[in-house]
């Protein structure tokens, strides 16, 4: 369940900020992100932006397939 000392907001915190910043210096997200950059002025739905993502290979920072929630994430950061 992990440690007692990680439960706290301190901890939770910085856990967090680790995330982020491993998920900013993954290559996928990276090519991802640049991806989406350069068709998001196709008045595309989060969902079908997702679909062009999969359908061209790319994968999230843990290797699955992009979902609507992820693109969501990967504009506003």
């Amino acid at each position: 369940m992990g440690s007692p000392q990680n439960l706290t907001l301190e901890g939770r915190l910085k856990g967090a900020e680790r995330n982020k910043t491993k998920a900013l210096k993954n290559e996928n997200n990276t090519k991802a992100k640049a991806y989406i950059e350069a068709i998001q002025n196709e008045d595309l739905s989060l969902r079908l932006m997702a679909k062009k993502l999969n359908d061209a290979g790319f994968k999230t920072s843990t290797g699955k397939q992009f979902q609507a929630t992820k693109v969501k994430r990967m504009l506003n950061n």
